[in-house]
């Protein structure tokens, strides 16, 4: 306000108000003052609260000078600008107010191609694996992710691993090589950010271990074989150059149980392991150095029985018959091994043809063929040894060589004894059965006598006339030309004669 006086007094015009402008007192705000993105709309503000009523005037030129698209919205001392950058590079602000230039309004802002978190591309060991003590590296290659910078944060086993980057930029390739060096054995995280968004694949699991080379470890005494159940088991492990590891033994049994392992140091390079297999069947080692596997560091060992052969059971034996295949069974459940061996040979000592078939639950049925009568011996062997009782002693025999003695002739009348002879020699000595069927309520009474080696007679006494019918089999097989049939006849009959059919 200004008051005009002349000779003291004021004029008419008086007093005169005049509004100040302070350019100075202009200020610039918001995001789109300091940075910009291709095709992103960025805003700033234009704060006139203290700087008085003027005149604002804005331009921002590109790299070519021009001047870009404004938008612009007034509301009461404020003033909201937004503008679209269409390709990256540099804008020049020019922001006048009463034609004078106000604070930051000179400002030049970056244009950066918005960032692609999910384009960034991770590769190299170090992203899997690491030695303690040695530098391991993974690279991030950013070509293609737009503008922003990498962020990387490691914690291995005893916390926080510093991180080496390194930037290279030759135009069309964008890459970070980070290095870092582990510590300590052990889990380690690494975190992956771009522009402070973490990537998708982060964090990433590395497994970090000591210097070590496992492939120098050797297992010796590989041949264990079979052992046996309630036994110590000793094998050496060599580490002779294979650095500063620990050595971890596993022995896991057939149903997967942990069984006891103890490590004795022998010297500073070997180590004698030692476990005890309480059961039967194969059990698994895992042998590793440091975490990691080594040559021949997995593998089975058959666990059996003691060997005990008496607990083998041969049943079912018996004569065979000529011709007829003939079984028998052994169990060797309980004996501790499965090693089955038979062979079968005559009284020449040639062998016949044998088979074994595994009926389940360790037990087997051996099948032969006698091919001729006579003595048999069947020798049955566990690991090559015999079982008590072998070799075991049967005779062949054939029902089709014995030879039936009866007078075809004679006439047979009631209570006249009948005999029939039975020549057994070249048959073999088997079980004789005789059944005889005579007409009911006859009460007749049949038997077989041997009269010397090899030879016997059937006879009886028949009580009644009518058929009777003998019916011999050796062995439960059938002899030839049997049953026999007879016809008895009454004494008194004027004619009378007997049939054998």
């Amino acid at each position: 306000l200004i008051t005009v006086k002349f000779n003291g007094d004021e004029l008419p015009e008086s007093p005169l108000h005049l509004e100040v402008v302070d350019p100075m007192r202009v200020r610039l705000h918001g995001p789109g003052v300091t940075v910009a993105y291709v095709n992103t709309p960025a805003e700033f503000f234009v704060d006139l609260k203290d700087a008085g009523v003027g005149k604002l005037d804005i331009k921002i030129l590109n790299d070519k000078g021009e001047a870009i698209p404004l938008e612009i919205w007034k509301k009461d001392t404020e003033t909201k600008v937004q503008y679209t950058p269409t390709e990256p590079g540099k804008l020049k602000f020019n922001v006048l107010y009463n034609g004078v230039l106000v604070p930051d309004g000179d400002a030049t802002v970056k244009v950066l191609i918005p960032s692609n978190v999910n384009n960034v591309k991770l590769s190299g060991d170090g992203l899997t694996s690491g030695v303690v003590g040695k530098e391991s590296e993974f690279i991030a290659d950013i070509s293609d992710s737009g503008d922003g910078d990498l962020g990387v944060q490691i914690v291995g086993a005893d916390g926080k691993i510093p991180a080496e980057l390194e930037k290279i930029d030759d135009g069309d390739r964008k890459l970070v090589i980070v290095k870092y060096t582990p510590n300590k054995a052990g889990p380690t995280l690494i975190t992956v950010k771009f522009n402070n968004e973490e990537l998708p694949k982060s964090p990433l699991h590395v497994t970090v271990v000591e210097d070590v080379d496992p492939l120098k470890v050797k297992i010796l005494a590989m041949g264990l074989g079979d052992v046996e159940v309630n036994k110590p088991v000793r094998f050496t492990v060599c580490t002779d150059g294979a650095g500063n590891g620990d050595l971890k033994v596993k022995v896991l049994d057939k149903d997967g149980v942990p069984l006891k392992v103890t490590v004795e140091d022998l010297d500073a390079d070997n180590k004698q392991i030692t476990f005890t297999p309480q059961d039967p069947g194969q059990v698994h080692v895992s042998v590793k150095w440091a975490d990691q596997a080594v040559p021949k560091g997995e593998f089975d060992v058959e666990v059996i029985k003691p060997l005990d052969l008496k607990a083998c059971i041969v049943s079912e034996l018996k004569n065979p018959i000529v011709g007829i295949p003939t079984y028998f069974t052994v169990d060797v459940s309980n004996v501790g091994s499965d090693k089955l061996g038979v062979d079968v040979v005559d009284k020449k000592g040639e062998p016949l043809r044998v088979t074994i078939e595994d009926i389940g639950d360790l037990k087997y049925q051996v099948c032969y063929t006698a091919e001729r009568p006579g003595p048999l011996k069947l020798n049955v062997k566990i690991e090559d040894q015999h079982v008590p009782g072998s070799a075991f002693s049967v005779y062949a025999v054939d029902p089709r060589l014995v030879v039936i003695d009866l007078d075809e002739e004679h006439e047979y009348t009631v209570g006249e004894p009948v005999e029939i002879g039975l020549d057994m020699t070249e048959a073999g000595p088997g079980q004789l059965d005789v059944q005889l069927a005579a007409p009911v309520g006859s009460g007749t009474d049949c038997k077989a006598l041997e009269v010397s080696p090899g030879k016997m007679v059937v006879t009886f006494t028949p009580t009644e006339p009518g058929e009777h019918n003998i019916n011999l089999t050796l062995d439960d097989q059938q002899i030839p030309n049997t049953p026999i049939c007879l016809t008895i006849r009454v004494m008194n009959y004027l004619s009378h004669h007997s049939t054998w059919r």
